[in-house]
């Protein structure tokens, strides 16, 4: 009992003025886990494009288009103003940067600079392996084209008194902001290997105005293009399905319409007509 009145307020809810912000919230919230979770941005894109439609359209059976679609942008700003704020909060809180890989670790230093300032890449190598190459590969992305992506390699130097590998001259060259992770290449008899450390963000060279205007581009456009998508799908498939609905109401409403009669007399029969009641004639169905 309880269940079904939980349902029948969900799916009256469509008729409230507060509807909208009802839906937007509850898209947010669910999105959210998401973005905390540090999810794949791309997977993160696609996913809440797709609950900004199910949800209002879906759980509470909103089945006005024009509404889901004012739901859904509402959630996106609302999502991609927190998350950029979130993301911002992170690059900027960090105290130091290490990332590691099963061989080796190593960080790029200081963390904050401007276009000027030159980086230290540090490396140390974990196991005694035969290494033959260290780098720091520098994944750039730019302030005004943030999907624009250019990657850069700086070989690193062996210091046998620290027993690191270390580059001290990395400098950007202009406002960017860039993710980075170390490789190395090394030798086991007759093979060689390449191994790679994870991603790590920054460091920044941005102001913390032009990071927010280059991450909130980042996780708005791919969203409100998917969103969009699936909005434009989801009124072709309203309106082929009115069409239809309505092709098959014309077809019944014509078929009652038509004239019964009796071709043996020619009197007026009914659809139910057994036989006919001028002659008497038996009607074959």
């Amino acid at each position: 009992m309880k269940a079904n009145s939980i349902i029948e307020s969900i799916e009256s809810l469509k008729d409230k003025p507060y509807a909208l912000p009802i839906y937007s919230l509850t898209v947010v919230g669910l999105s959210l886990l998401f973005v905390f979770g540090r999810m794949d941005i791309c997977l993160m894109n696609i996913i809440v494009a797709i609950l900004a439609v199910l949800i209002p359209y879906k759980f509470y059976k909103e089945k006005n288009i024009k509404k889901v679609f004012y739901a859904g942008v509402i959630a996106l700003l609302l999502i991609a103003l927190i998350g950029t704020g979130y993301h911002i909060h992170i690059i900027y809180s960090q105290e130091s940067m290490v990332i590691v890989s099963d061989n080796m670790e190593g960080e790029l230093e200081p963390l904050y600079g401007d276009a000027d300032t030159a980086f230290q890449g540090t490396v140390r190598i974990k196991e005694d392996i035969d290494v033959d190459q260290v780098f720091i590969n520098l994944t750039f992305q730019s302030t005004i084209d943030p999907f624009e992506e250019e990657v850069e390699s700086y070989p690193l130097e062996y210091v046998p008194e620290e027993n690191i590998y270390r580059n001290n001259s990395i400098v950007t060259g202009e406002e960017m902001m860039f993710n980075h992770h170390f490789s190395m290449n090394y030798s086991d008899g007759n093979e060689t290997y390449w191994e790679e450390t994870e991603r790590a963000f920054g460091p920044v060279t941005l102001s913390r105005g032009n990071t927010f205007v280059s991450i909130i581009l980042l996780i708005t456009v791919a969203p409100f293009i998917s969103f969009s998508l699936l909005i434009g799908l989801l009124w072709w498939l309203k309106r082929m399905k009115s069409s239809k609905n309505v092709g098959t109401d014309e077809l019944e409403k014509k078929d009652s319409e038509l004239d019964y009669y009796c071709d043996s007399c020619g009197s007026d029969l009914t659809p139910d007509s057994k036989e006919c009641p001028g002659c008497g004639e038996l009607i074959e169905d």
